[in-house]
């Protein structure tokens, strides 16, 4: 029904999802490890622009700044803001996304 849906052949479909993951979604997956690594010792302050900066210098992997972002933007990692203080010190919430 899917299929037919979807105006693929089922063996077409089959062939499709026995397949073995790419090379670059291998590496996206391991340098996706490495990025929440990175901004998990940061205690989850750095965005995109430092954890590059901490790739490339600290790591030693040479990689895109428009890569990083997407990586850390499918999986869920970006940089606290800082809301509002008071006397008991400030307060964080995580970024929202609106779309």
């Amino acid at each position: 029904m899917a299929c037919r849906f979807l105006n693929v052949s089922t063996s077409g479909y089959y062939d499709w999802a026995s397949r073995p993951p790419s090379p670059r979604a291998v590496a996206d997956a391991e340098l996706t490890t490495t990025i929440r690594r990175i901004h998990a010792d940061s205690r989850a302050t750095y965005g995109a622009p430092r954890v590059l900066a901490e790739l490339r210098l600290g790591v030693g992997v040479h990689v895109g700044r428009k890569r990083v972002a997407r990586l850390m933007r499918l999986g869920g990692s970006w940089a606290s803001r800082t809301v509002g203080s008071d006397a008991g010190g400030s307060q964080t919430r995580p970024r929202t996304r609106t779309s």
